[in-house]
């Protein structure tokens, strides 16, 4: 039965018995009034028009139809030249659920408009933009919400679910060459702090070198890495590596200021303090990230998490490295200490500096893939 037609008897105003066609035009908002008297006709030639009309197929007409025009507007469906006897709680109802009908085409046009701003704006993306993520995940899930409530036709939510599915894959592609552009941009960065640590490493031990100048550097070498956008992993890396070169200038400038053991015993105390303390913490992310495995929503961040869990183990490989060479130092100058005389107990000394933390990404990109992939599937169980 078509939700926009209605038909019954009536009588008009000379009170002839009358056939009331009703037929309402979503999109003027205006109802067409067709009727004719039935004088003369047969009961089964009205009820075909009848069944005719309110299916939705198309009806020819009596000759003698009169077809009046009025707006949905108006305090009554019907003119004033028709009366409907015994009726008039249909055509309140009637009245009800058509102002209903017009109310969700007004919504549904209000979503095509959403819409179509958010397919401009994606087309018009040269990268991956968060916001219009924000925007095309927010719309769906407006839609769906209404769709709970069943507002939105199955046929308009198939719509709605095509058109935002085509925007979702054209973020994933511009996020996945955002993806390939840090990973260059990230190793580009790497080799370059790498090639400046290594020069600082030679420099340290050259005879007569000037410390002041070379922590300059690597303060300023600090703060450049504060601004770059590249990976984070990598950047914790290139952080602790600076970090260290820091301890090692200390360790060397106490050396050749003639410093006792004790001082040196001191700072690699706080070198293996704050080394074990990295480590633990990269332990615990590298827990963290191999449970991640089992939940992971799609190949791509199958692969990222993957490549996290490889460079963390690269990490704690190389930190592990790092604090037996540390530890075995610590060994020669403590039996080198006691060899001349007992030392004091030492004071533990805590780690006064926090590990660098990197500069918080907008959102992390392999979650965000998650997320826009948890969309697309969450899209595909609507049904």
């Amino acid at each position: 039965m078509a939700k926009n037609r209605f038909a019954t008897s009536g009588l008009n105003q000379k009170d002839e018995a009358i056939f009331v066609a009703l037929e309402l035009n979503v999109n003027s908002m205006n109802i067409e009034v067709k009727h004719f008297t039935t004088s003369g006709m047969k009961d089964e030639e009205i009820d075909l028009i009848l069944k005719k009309f309110v299916s939705g197929e198309d009806v020819e007409f009596p000759v003698n139809t009169i077809i009046e025009n009025r707006s949905f507007t108006e305090e009554s469906l019907l003119p004033d030249n028709i009366k409907i006897e015994g009726k008039s709680g249909a055509i309140r109802q009637l009245q009800n659920e058509w102002s209903y009908l017009l109310l969700n085409a007004k919504l549904f046009e209000q979503f095509n408009a959403q819409l179509e701003d958010i397919k401009i704006k994606a087309a018009e993306l040269k990268h991956f933009s968060s916001d219009i993520f924000e925007e095309a995940k927010e719309f769906w899930e407006k839609v769906l919400d209404y769709k709970k409530e069943r507002e939105i036709s199955q046929e308009k939510l198939a719509y709605f679910k095509e058109e935002i599915n085509g925007v979702f894959d054209h973020l994933k592609k511009l996020k996945e060459s955002l993806l390939r552009e840090k990973d260059a941009s990230s190793e580009k960065i790497r080799q370059e702090f790498s090639e400046l640590l290594t020069s600082i490493d030679t420099r340290i031990e050259v005879q007569g070198v000037h410390f002041k100048s070379i922590l300059e550097e690597l303060k300023a070498m600090q703060s450049k890495l504060r601004t770059e956008d590249i990976k984070r992993d990598i950047k914790n890396i290139l952080f602790d590596d600076i970090q260290s070169r820091y301890d090692r200038i200390k360790l060397r400038r106490d050396t050749l200021m003639g410093g006792v053991n004790n001082s040196r015993i001191d700072g690699l105390n706080l070198a293996l303090a704050r080394m074990q303390k990295t480590l633990d913490m990269d332990k615990k992310d590298l827990d963290y990230n191999s449970k991640k495995l089992d939940y992971v929503n799609n190949k791509l961040e199958l692969q990222l998490r993957e490549a996290k869990i490889k460079v963390l183990k690269d990490r704690i490989a190389s930190k592990e490295e790092k604090l037996a060479d540390i530890q075995k130092t610590l060994q020669k100058l403590t039996k080198r200490s006691n060899s001349k005389e007992k030392p004091a107990t030492p004071e533990v000394i805590p780690a006064t500096q926090d590990i660098v933390k990197p500069i918080e990404v907008p959102v992390i990109i392999a979650d965000e893939l998650a997320d826009l992939s948890g969309v697309s599937d969450s899209i595909d169980k609507t049904e």
